[in-house]
């Protein structure tokens, strides 16, 4: 079973306030792939500036996420940190 949750603007404002204004309402998607048995970071096609995983751009069909990698939306812009618990 794959779960898919679209992260925009919205979302982010809760968690990184003003910076949230550089995402799109739909920025990025967070997916559990079971085939992968991981978390999956894709971008939203419609997203007008990059979603970036420790300062590389997100590639088509997405990359794993690890604890402590660095999301940010434009370069540098929005940082989140990951953490994963199971």
């Amino acid at each position: 079973m794959n779960i898919d949750t679209p992260v925009g603007r919205s979302l982010l404002s809760r968690v990184v306030g003003d910076e949230a204004r550089y995402a799109a309402e739909c920025q990025f998607h967070l997916t559990r792939c079971e085939k992968r048995a991981a978390w999956v970071i894709s971008q939203d096609p419609n997203a007008v500036n990059p979603t970036q995983v420790n300062g590389n751009v997100v590639p088509l069909g997405g990359v794993p996420l690890s604890t402590g990698d660095r999301i940010t939306i434009a370069a540098d812009k929005a940082p989140i940190k990951v953490k994963i618990d199971f």
